[in-house]
This record gives C-alpha cells, sequence and structure tokens, in this order.
C-alpha cells in the first residue's frame, strides 16, 4: 500500500499483537489489562483498543482522563482504567463515561466529591514512593472516605520498582507488603494487580487476578519470550550526494567524511519523534545496517550509503533489522522511550493477515478503512 502525501509512515501488525496477547496470557491465565497510554505506545490507542476488543480482551488502562475519553468517543467499551490523577471537578465526568479511576492517596479522596457509584481502583505506594497510599492507617481512613461518598472499590494495585531485574529483593519486599496491606483491610476486591510487563514473565504473582502488560504488548521484553514487535517504522530516499574526503553532513558540520562516500537524505527527523541522538545509530536497507552521520534534521536525517540506490527505496527505521534495546543503549535510553516519541505526524498502517486494513493520517479526521 502507497500511503497519501508522504512515504515516511509506520506499520503496525495486528496479528503479532494477538500473538502476544496470547503468548502472556499463557504465561499466567490471568486477566490482562493493556495499557495502551501515550497513543498504546505510538502505535496508535484507537486501533490497538479496537482489535483488543474484538480478540477479546476485557480491560485496557491509559494515563490520563482525555485519553480514556477519546477511546469512549471512538467507541470502545471495554473497561478503562485511568491510572494517573484525575483532579476532583472531573470525576463526575469520568462516571458520566463509565471510566474506572484511581485512588492515589488520602489527600485525593478526602477532597473528591461524592459520585455515587463511581468506579475506582486504590493505588498503593510499596516502594515507587510517586503516586499511591504509602500508610496503612492512612488506607484504612481513605477506604472508610470512599464508602461514605458512594465510591465503587473494584480494585486494588501498586506498581513495581525494578521488576525488569530478575530475583529482585525490592521486588519481593514490594509483594510482601502489598499482600500485607491487602489482607490486613479484609476486603473483597474484583481485581488485585501488581505485575507489569517485567513481572509477568520473571516474577509469579499468585496474591493477584490481573495483570497489567505495556511494554511486552508490543513485542519487547528482557527476557527471552516469543513475542513479536507490532511496529516496522519506514522513511523513504530522497536524495544521495556525492561526498569527497574533507567535506562535512549537515549542521553545524558534525561528521566530516574521512574518504569519499556516498550519503542519503531521508524523509524523518526529530519532528516526527526521532531523537537527536540517532546521530551514530543504524539504519536498515535491504537488510543491511547503515549508521546515521550528521546531526538528525527536524523533518530529515542523513545516513551513510556502501552504494547508489533508487530514489525512494525505503529505508527500515525501526523493524526486524534494528535491535532496539541497542539503540535505546546508543540514546541513553529505555525502549518505553523510543516509542512514545515517534508523533502522529508520521501515519500508521495497521495490518491484518498480511493486508492492509486501515490508514491513518491524524491530519485526517478519522481512520481510512481500506476496502479488503
Amino acid at each position: 500500500m502507497k500511503p497519501s502525501f508522504r512515504k515516511t509512515w509506520a506499520e503496525v501488525d495486528l496479528n503479532a499483537l494477538e500473538h502476544n496477547v496470547k503468548v502472556l496470557h499463557d504465561y499466567h491465565q490471568k486477566e490482562l489489562i493493556a495499557v495502551i497510554k501515550a497513543n498504546a505506545y505510538g502505535h496508535g490507542d484507537v486501533m490497538l483498543a479496537r482489535h483488543l476488543e474484538k480478540i477479546g480482551t476485557h480491560m485496557c488502562a491509559v494515563a490520563t482522563l482525555d485519553e480514556a475519553i477519546n477511546l469512549r468517543n471512538h467507541g470502545i467499551k471495554m473497561d478503562i482504567l485511568c491510572m494517573g490523577y484525575v483532579e476532583a471537578e472531573d470525576l463526575e465526568l469520568a462516571y458520566q463515561n463509565d471510566i474506572i479511576v484511581t485512588m492515589v492517596s488520602l489527600d485525593w479522596v478526602s477532597k473528591a466529591p461524592t459520585v455515587s457509584g463511581l468506579r475506582v481502583h486504590v493505588k498503593l505506594d510499596t516502594g515507587m514512593n510517586r503516586l499511591g497510599i504509602k500508610l496503612q492507617s492512612d488506607l484504612d481512613t481513605a477506604l472508610t472516605i470512599a464508602d461514605t461518598k458512594g465510591f465503587n472499590l473494584e480494585g486494588i494495585y501498586t506498581h513495581f520498582a525494578s521488576s525488569d531485574e530478575p530475583s529482585n529483593v525490592q521486588t519481593t519486599a514490594q509483594y510482601t507488603l502489598f499482600n500485607q496491606m491487602v489482607e490486613h483491610v479484609n476486603r473483597s476486591f474484583k481485581w488485585i494487580h501488581c505485575a507489569n510487563s517485567g513481572a509477568v514473565v520473571n516474577f509469579p504473582t499468585p496474591f493477584c487476578n490481573a495483570v497489567r502488560i505495556g511494554l511486552s504488548l508490543y513485542g519487547y521484553s528482557d527476557y527471552d519470550v516469543d513475542l513479536k514487535p507490532l511496529m516496522k517504522l519506514h522513511a523513504p530516499i530522497l536524495d544521495i550526494k556525492a561526498l569527497s574526503k574533507g567535506e562535512s553532513v549537515g549542521y553545524g558540520a558534525s561528521y566530516v567524511a574521512d574518504e569519499d562516500e556516498l550519503v542519503g537524505t531521508i524523509g524523518i527527523g526529530y519532528a516526527d519523534g526521532l531523537s537527536r541522538h540517532f546521530q551514530g545509530a543504524h539504519c536498515a536497507i535491504d537488510g543491511q545496517l547503515h549508521e546515521y552521520v550528521g546531526r538528525i534534521c527536524m523533518d530529515l536525517a542523513i545516513v551513510k550509503l556502501d552504494k547508489v540506490y533508487p530514489i525512494g527505496t525505503m529505508v527500515e527505521v525501526l523493524g526486524p533489522h534494528i535491535d532496539v534495546y541497542a539503540l535505546a543503549k546508543h540514546l541513553g535510553t529505555i525502549p518505553y522511550e523510543i516509542f512514545p516519541q515517534l508523533n502522529d505526524r508520521i501515519p500508521r498502517v495497521y495490518i491484518l493477515d498480511g493486508e492492509p486494513i486501515a490508514y491513518l493520517n491524524a491530519r485526517f479526521p478519522s481512520p481510512k478503512l481500506i476496502e479488503r
């Protein structure tokens, strides 16, 4: 399929999504809460939510109320847990849209208005020292206040700080504390969850009946798991230049050719979410790695070539030949940061059974469904 206007686009493989959901479910046989915050880590939250519903996923999680309501406005019916801070004045709106909100502190529930029937998951802080109720006494008080305001306390959860590290003492301590705090209140919660992507694979949580899957949903794990990456990101070669030894490339002349060589300009830049630190990292052409040279520009990047390629040749920015973990190390970050930075200026093409089924360009009002 040829995308409209621009040959830079991301492919998102919905069969890979199905595969990952099955693999992760087979690890523990618990309810999966699909974390699709930050536009589904850059993959497109609405389209992924639609397909997750189609394959039987019952709950997803986002970070903000506007993310949650956007999903409702696009027809998503499954349970939506908002894990972030929802302001007191917005709780009625959350209730009207059937959004599950998070009780993040005693102060939060004290200031919350009475909204009878508001669906709530209680968050415990067992070691992250971010959002969450930390003290048992505060938890007891917060639950009592929630009862007086008519809240429906459906779930309780915590978040591990180091679950991507095997046999981590902190994870064990957090899990133990979480169990103790939940058992102390002597309540029945429909959903109890603490495992994130790392813990799903390497840390059993028999006390819980659900797990939250984030990065692993999109095909990446620190462990040897049979996951399939969803995204391939492509950009075309727009121009090729022959450099003589000593010539420079791009802003600030940050790359100088140490011999006669070829460079190609490709149609993607930091305005699309490509970090300026990609310089020195690699893309792939026909399966062969090529180095980014010179500074990443707002709309363009420059790569060193081994030969003259036809103009329009597609470059693999992300995909099967690019080691995302090595790329993240080069960038001084983690894979979690790479994907959400890929913004909506990049069109998404959704693939199912080897065929494109939808084309999404944020500059158009709604996803274009493709007749099959």
